[in-house]
């Protein structure tokens, strides 16, 4: 009996009773389920049979893993068949594979009520002439009739399309009506003109139609349909919140669900502005849209209004986000956003709409249309930062960061072909191997440098004098994207970039211009502006002792930042040893040598102060200080000036020699340490090139108690 085989998995409260009122229980459930004799079984007392026992397998089966894969049935479906809000119910097939794969057997009373709902499947053997006299008591039923006559009527066999022509129905009602996993039924008009279609006697059907659509439908009363993808998102919502949350509060949850994909906005999509506008708490709205979103796969949701909306994304091109808004508002509805469109799609469809965003500078973003791969974004991302740095973007080098990014290969060809769907994409050079994204694609550090350049040359200059501050602020600009990888692009490429900036105007060929006049030269305070300001007193060129004295111990000058913006700033250039001028200035030779006069000097009490003289003989004499780091580190340094008149090599003095390599004097503070030399001694040296010669002598110790000196 089935009781006998129900008892192993009964709850244990009817386990104890092991009495009359056990039996007795049982006897009446299996009496409201079958009434007096089994043939009185109705669909809905067969149906309330079948789902029990599924329940009490499906209880069994507990210690067992995707019971739909071992038995072979969809997981919606198997949803369905066990849940009581369908009137959906195993067929006898699925019984015996259901009882296989869960070791629960099935009683004879379970056997009737399955064939009493699929009886109908003899119709498939049956003459036409049995069909007259059919009576269909179930869905089931109805369906395997429909399915029936039109392979078998008189009329021959019929196609889904055939039939659906015949009776001015669309193929899709056909196949929904005879699908078994679906709702749908013909009304009885279309059950007539079947039949009529088909040469078959007009079927009695003996259950309530109207009443079993109501009773299985998603829809609630007081849904209509949506005529934007704003109210299909709600309508989504409510058949959720409607099945799976208390009736009084699924008109406030499907709000929040509407809200949470942008139906109220971008800015109102977010958990604290959702919570505060129904006075809950962030953690509560998250936790009522996953309690919606766990529940999606078992319930059919309508996209009559995404799908729209994706088809008429695949026309729209590359336009902004805001245009591309505006122009399919009749289908959004609301405040619904492209994003909160995309974002649906993708978490509750499982399709985002075929498009992309693309965040462009200062402006809107963009959208582009198509299906993109996964890594289109990150192209992007990586392509702008070479461009930032670099002022163009090298194919191969952005190709490896993108697959460093994206942490998967990406064949070379495709990458060239979709990273040139990018907004604004140009290719810089003949070879296109150099590219970037307009002007306005991203920041552009090179282009940038380039214009303060000529706004302080007050000239056009020539690319190579352009080019040569570039590359000296290159070699010093961190980078994670170019210097590691050493790619800087050459000047042809460079000057080509120049041409196609607006700000910009190339004429003959390689000399550029600002194209608007009257740039502010105050607008910056840094450092460099200031070095800037001290040359232009000076005609544009000066000395480095010269800029040291006025800024740095004058102005205080952070003596680092002095000697970096000295080394890297592209809008100085080094004429010579310790000569700094303004790139781009004209140099005046009078300004030059005096300028040379002063390296290695500073005006004032300083020590290791270096004059250097030079004689018509040849002989070339400096003063320096002897130091206690000197004696040291026996280092000695020769000024840039004599340098001049210098050539690298031995020198013959005092029966010793001396080196002149670079810009140091080797064994000069032996010589002099062995001449006498104490700290603060004064020393002369004289050199002569000529003759190959060195002189070293004491002329006296320098003064402590001056002002300035140690």
């Amino acid at each position: 009996m089935l009781r006998d085989a129900l008892l192993p998995y009964w709850p244990t409260a009817l386990k104890r009773k092991r009495g009359e009122a056990a039996n007795s229980w049982w006897d009446e459930a299996v009496s409201e389920w079958t009434g007096a004799d089994a043939k009185e079984l109705t669909e809905e007392s067969a149906t309330a049979i079948l789902k029990d026992w599924l329940t009490f397998a499906r209880h069994g089966a507990r210690t067992h893993t995707n019971l739909h894969e071992r038995v072979g049935i969809d997981r919606k479906r198997l949803a369905r068949l066990a849940s009581a809000r369908h009137n959906e119910a195993p067929s006898p097939e699925e019984l015996s594979r259901l009882s296989a794969a869960t070791g629960y057997p099935v009683s004879d009373v379970v056997v009737q009520a399955s064939l009493f709902l699929y009886r109908p499947i003899v119709y498939e053997s049956a003459s036409l002439e049995s069909l007259a006299a059919c009576k269909i008591t179930s869905r089931p039923a109805l369906k395997v009739w429909l399915k029936t006559v039109r392979t078998r009527g008189r009329s021959g066999r019929l196609t889904q399309a055939q039939l659906a022509a015949r009776i001015g129905k669309s193929q899709t009602s056909v196949v929904a009506w005879e699908g078994p996993d679906l709702y749908r039924m013909p009304k009885l008009k279309d059950i007539t003109a079947i039949a009529a279609a088909c040469s078959v006697p007009e079927p009695l059907i003996e259950f309530d139609m109207r009443s079993y659509a109501a009773s299985n439908t998603d829809e609630g009363p007081h849904l209509q349909v949506a005529s934007t993808l704003s109210e299909e998102i709600l309508e989504t919502g409510l058949l959720l919140s409607r099945r799976f949350h208390a009736s009084k509060h699924a008109e406030r949850n499907a709000n929040i669900f509407r809200a949470r994909y942008g139906g109220r906005g971008d800015d109102e999509s977010t958990l604290q502005a959702i919570g505060e506008a129904h006075g809950l708490t962030r953690e509560r709205i998250r936790q009522i849209v996953d309690r919606q979103l766990s529940f999606l796969p078992v319930i059919t949701l309508k996209t009559g209004r995404f799908d729209a909306l994706a088809n008429a994304c695949l026309e729209l091109g590359s336009v902004t986000v805001s245009a591309a808004e505006e122009r399919f508002r009749y289908l959004l509805g609301g405040n619904l956003s492209l994003q909160g469109a995309s974002d649906y799609g993708r978490e509750v469809l499982g399709r985002p709409l075929p498009i992309q965003f693309v965040q462009v500078r200062n402006g809107d973003s963009i959208v582009i249309a198509g299906d993109f791969p996964l890594w289109f974004q990150a192209a992007i991302t990586q392509s702008k930062a070479i461009i930032r740095h670099c002022g163009a973007a090298q194919l191969n080098l952005a190709w490896a960061l993108t697959m460093r990014q994206y942490q998967g290969w990406i064949p070379p060809d495709q990458f060239r072909q979709v990273i040139a769907h990018a907004p604004g994409f140009d290719w810089i050079d003949d070879d296109e191997a150099w590219f970037w994204f307009g002007p306005e694609g991203s920041a552009n550090r090179l282009v940038k440098r380039a214009i303060e350049i000529l706004t302080f040359a007050k000239r056009p200059l020539d690319i190579e004098i352009i080019y040569g501050g570039l590359t000296r602020y290159a070699r010093t600009r961190d980078s994670d994207v170019s210097e590691d990888a050493g790619v800087w692009p050459p000047m042809e490429v460079v000057q080509k970039l120049l041409a196609k900036s607006p700000a910009l105007v190339c004429q003959q060929g390689d000399d550029f211009r600002l194209a608007a006049e009257g740039i502010d030269l105050n607008a910056k305070h840094g450092v460099a502006e200031s070095i800037l300001a001290e040359l232009q007193l000076r005609g544009g060129l000066a000395a480095r002792s010269e800029l040291h004295q006025a800024l740095v111990v004058g102005r205080g000058m952070n003596p680092i930042s002095f000697s970096m913006a000295l080394a890297r700033s592209p809008l100085l250039r080094q004429v010579d040893r310790s000569v700094f001028a303004i790139r781009g200035w004209p140099i005046s030779a009078a300004r030059l040598t005096e300028a040379q006069h002063r390296v290695g000097n500073m005006v004032g009490p300083l020590i290791n102060f270096k004059e250097v003289d030079v004689t018509g003989s040849g002989d070339v004499s400096w003063v320096n200080t002897l130091s206690g780091s000197s004696m040291v580190n026996l280092y000695a340094g020769v000024p840039s000036k004599a340098l001049l008149h210098l050539s690298e090599g031995q020198y013959a003095t005092n029966g010793a020699s001396l080196t002149l390599t670079g810009c140091r004097m080797v064994g000069l503070i032996r010589l002099v340490i062995a001449s006498g030399g104490v700290p603060g001694a004064l020393y002369r040296t004289t050199v002569n090139a000529r003759a190959r010669t060195a002189k070293v002598e004491i002329i006296g110790r320098q003064d402590s108690d001056d002002e300035g000196l140690e």
